[in-house]
């Protein structure tokens, strides 16, 4: 799943808050040739319960809003 957070956003920095959570996604500036936006990232959740699924999501959105 690939998600745009607004521009003033680093997500490589966040990421740092989040894996605190125990939550982790891969910053999409990783999935461009010669890097890219710093706003966005990709997450994968193929191997996730659906309830793990939800409180990650809730995690990361704490993250994100504590740095917004």
């Amino acid at each position: 799943l690939w998600v745009e957070v607004p521009e003033h956003i680093d997500t490589a920095l966040v990421m740092k808050q989040v894996v605190s959570y125990n939550v982790a996604y891969i910053p999409g500036h990783s999935f461009f040739a010669n890097g890219g936006p710093t706003n966005t990232l990709r997450l994968n959740y193929s191997n996730a319960s659906p309830e793990k699924i939800t409180d990650g999501i809730k995690l990361l959105g704490k993250a994100l809003k504590a740095v917004m």
